[in-house]
C-alpha cells in the first residue's frame, strides 16, 4: 500500500534497551505505546496538512494507531479512523474506504455490467466506458518523508523520557493513601 514506513533501531542504546527490558512488559508495553503516538504527531499534521480537501472528513478523521508485538516491536500508521463516517453531496462517505485511493490514484470507468459475479470488472468489454485515471495525491508517504528526522528524534527522546518517568515511579514505590 505504501511506503511510508521506516525502521529505528536501538541495539545501540544500551541503557535504553537494558532499561526496558528490566520493566514489567506492561510498563514497557505503556512507554512504547506513548512514544510512537509522541514521534508520530509531526507526521499526522503533516498529512493533515497535505490531504486534499473536499469535504474535510478524510483530514479529520486522521489519526495515529499503535500496535505492539512482543518484546520489543512496535508498528505506528498514521490512516483514518475507521468509525468516522461524512457527507459530501448529500451522500454518506467513510474516509477508511477512499483514502488509498486518493494515496496512491485509480483509474475510473462508467457504465457497463458483470456477466459473472466472479469476473473483474473491465469498462470496455462489460459496455462501459473508461474514463480516465486519477493521478495519486500521496500525502502519508509525502508526510513520512518530510518528517522522517523529527520522529526519529523525538522517538529516542521520549523513550529516554518515558523509562526515566516510570523508573521514578518503581523507585517511588506504591502511593498510599493518608488518613486523616
Amino acid at each position: 500500500m505504501s511506503d511510508a514506513t521506516f525502521r529505528i533501531d536501538l541495539s545501540g542504546d544500551r541503557e535504553v534497551v537494558k532499561a526496558m527490558g528490566m520493566m514489567n512488559p506492561q510498563i514497557h508495553k505503556k512507554v512504547l505505546r506513548s512514544t510512537i503516538r509522541s514521534a508520530m504527531r509531526p507526521a499526522l499534521a503533516e498529512s493533515k496538512r497535505q490531504v486534499p480537501v473536499e469535504s474535510g472528513t478524510l483530514r479529520d478523521s486522521l489519526k495515529i494507531n499503535v500496535k505492539l508485538f512482543p518484546p520489543f516491536v512496535a508498528v505506528g500508521k498514521v490512516w483514518p479512523d475507521k468509525k468516522v463516517v461524512g457527507s459530501w453531496k448529500g451522500q454518506k462517505r467513510w474516509p477508511i474506504k477512499y483514502a488509498h485511493l486518493v494515496e496512491g490514484g485509480h483509474r475510473t470507468a462508467q457504465g457497463g455490467k458483470l456477466a459473472r459475479k466472479s469476473e473483474t470488472f473491465n469498462p470496455v468489454k462489460h459496455g462501459g466506458v473508461h474514463t480516465g485515471d486519477v493521478p495519486p495525491q500521496p500525502f502519508i508517504r509525502d508526510a513520512f518523508e518530510v518528517t522522517k528526522q523529527e520522529q526519529i528524534r523525538r522517538f529516542r527522546k521520549f523513550l529516554v523520557r518515558g523509562a526515566q518517568r516510570e523508573w521514578a515511579k518503581l523507585l517511588a514505590g506504591p502511593k498510599t493513601k493518608r488518613r486523616v
